[in-house]
């Protein structure tokens, strides 16, 4: 993990010390997820990349997300699986990122609202519930962990639980009682999590 510590903001500063720490502590990749990106980032992205992925999505990203890809990495360590890059194909859809985050509350259909299974299949994966969102990582099991980057929510993060009927919810700060989660405290959340199990 070579970061220039020099250019780091003191919020991710500390992401990145608790992140050296526990690499340190778990020289044998035992903490879930670790065996696939061993404790390591892709390179950060440039100003003028991030700034074109925005103009090219017309989309503003989220602040901490931004210094995070500016001054830490551009997906690798992280929650669940690691975190996916900004460009990964297996993303978002693409033109759907700019239009506005559907919902304020968690979000969930009933089969009983439907004549058929298969149109409840239909209305229930539309790429369009998760519009506005960056699919930060993959939790498993279909599983995913977006960044809301437009709309009222923008910013949080959200639960995609639709593979197993459980809809899109947003992530709570148990520690300091706020019904929404930001990015770094979401992955400051899991790194103080690992850190301690």
């Amino acid at each position: 993990m070579a970061i220039d510590k020099e250019v780091m903001t003191p919020r991710m500063y500390e992401l990145w010390y608790k992140l050296r720490l526990l690499a340190t502590y778990d020289p044998n990749l035992t903490v879930f997820g670790s065996y696939q990106h061993k404790y390591r980032f892709y390179p950060c992205l440039t100003e003028s990349e991030v700034r074109e992925f925005e103009q090219v999505h017309q989309v503003s990203l989220p602040e901490e997300y931004r210094r995070f890809l500016l001054e830490i990495g551009n997906g690798g360590v992280g929650p669940d699986y690691g975190l996916r890059r900004l460009l990964d194909p297996r993303r978002s859809v693409p033109e759907l990122i700019s239009h506005s985050w559907p919902h304020r509350t968690e979000w969930n259909l009933s089969r009983d609202q439907f004549a058929s299974v298969q149109e409840f299949n239909v209305e229930y994966e539309r790429e369009q519930q998760a519009q506005g969102s960056l699919a930060l990582c993959d939790m498993g099991c279909g599983y995913e962990i977006l960044l809301v980057v437009t709309g009222e929510e923008r910013g949080t993060i959200w639960q995609d639980l639709r593979a197993g009927d459980g809809g899109i919810v947003p992530l709570q700060n148990v520690k300091s009682g706020s019904e929404r989660m930001s990015f770094s405290e979401w992955y400051e959340d899991w790194l103080d999590k690992s850190l301690t199990s």
